[in-house]
């Protein structure tokens, strides 16, 4: 499965394609778990992405990256897990 670090990392290296792809995976996993605000991110990040080079993806990356830490955090209380810091999903 995608994850947002594998999309970060993708987009650090420059593999808009690879992320494209990633992100797509992405918004399908985040739409079968009816996490919405997960959705939202990534859907807004791919199409961005799909704009081309000159669209800035830093601020749409971050707000990903909160919202799957968000899903992280609310999955963990489901399970009786401590709650996961930190952003590298």
């Amino acid at each position: 499965m995608a994850r947002v670090g594998d999309v970060r990392k993708a987009l650090e290296q420059g593999q808009r394609e690879e992320a494209g792809k990633l992100v797509h995976t992405l918004k399908g996993v985040a739409g079968t778990a009816a996490a919405t605000r997960l959705w939202s991110c990534v859907k807004a990040l791919e199409a961005a992405l799909k704009q081309g080079p000159q669209e800035p993806l830093d601020p749409l990356l971050a707000e990903l990256m909160d919202a799957a830490a968000e899903v992280r955090a609310s999955a963990a209380l489901l399970a009786g897990r401590p709650v996961p810091d930190g952003h590298d999903t």
